[in-house]
């Protein structure tokens, strides 16, 4: 089912969107802001996805530098960029862009510290003019925190490590393999990936980096592997413990 998901681990951040339904309903993703900062978008439908990717794509682009984080006013610039584009196209009062914006980022400030600022823009009235009705929307800002796990949407697995699973204690490459574990088995499994999942990682090392389509499918057949091996596992244990009874 969709959803998008933030993990925090011991030596980095995990960012995925899934889009795997059924439904073809694709409404979230995962963008780079900087090379030290990503962000995970939600919005109502595929249409919206695919209006604010644009608008963020050349908003970031005109403001942001590739070495900017959040001690840059990074969050003050990439809002102040999107309500200009809202003021100066009017296709925005007819046909609103509602959507949730969850940027993770460094900040150089506070030294191997990653917070994440929540971002939503709203409609707030609705108007009856001579042109028909116009909206009117508003940004909900909260102050950024120290980033933790972030879930929204429909995933047991997913939802689990998110608020369960103490993530922050495991490295990122162990938890970019629990990751396809959600995934159910698939024959068609490099067409279902490179359309319906989305993953990035971000660390002090290696900054922001989105995953391949290649790469997804490695940790995809290294999910089922272990899961095989789990079962595996299981299976022995329980036979072992029937037989000295």
């Amino acid at each position: 089912m969709p959803y998008i998901a933030g993990l925090k681990a011991s030596d980095g951040y995990i960012f995925v969107a899934s889009n795997i339904a059924g439904e073809g309903r694709k409404n979230g993703s995962v963008v780079r802001i900087s090379d030290r900062c990503g962000a995970l978008i939600l919005t109502s439908n595929e249409e919206q996805l695919q209006r604010l990717k644009k608008v963020l794509e050349r908003c970031v682009s005109s403001t942001i530098k590739k070495t900017d984080d959040l001690a840059d006013g990074l969050i003050d610039r990439v809002l102040s960029s999107l309500k200009r584009e809202f003021q100066e196209d009017g296709s925005y009062k007819t046909r609103p862009l509602t959507f949730l914006l969850l940027i993770v980022g460094a900040n150089r400030l506070q030294e191997g510290s990653l917070e994440h600022v929540y971002i939503r823009n709203r409609v707030t009235e609705r108007k009856e003019t001579e042109r028909g009705r116009e909206y009117v929307t508003a940004f909900d800002i909260e102050p950024s925190v120290p980033a933790g796990n972030i879930f929204y949407g429909e995933s047991d697995i997913i939802q689990y490590l998110a608020r369960q699973l103490p993530c922050r204690s495991l490295p990122l490459n162990t938890i970019k393999i629990l990751v396809p574990l959600s995934l159910k088995d698939s024959p068609d499994k490099t067409g279902t990936l490179a359309s319906g999942i989305e993953m990035a990682s971000l660390s002090s090392e290696a900054g922001f980096n989105k995953m391949e389509t290649q790469e997804l499918v490695s940790l995809y057949d290294k999910a089922r592997k272990a899961d095989s091996l789990l079962i595996e596992g299981l299976n022995n244990f329980t036979t072992v413990a029937r037989s000295n009874t």
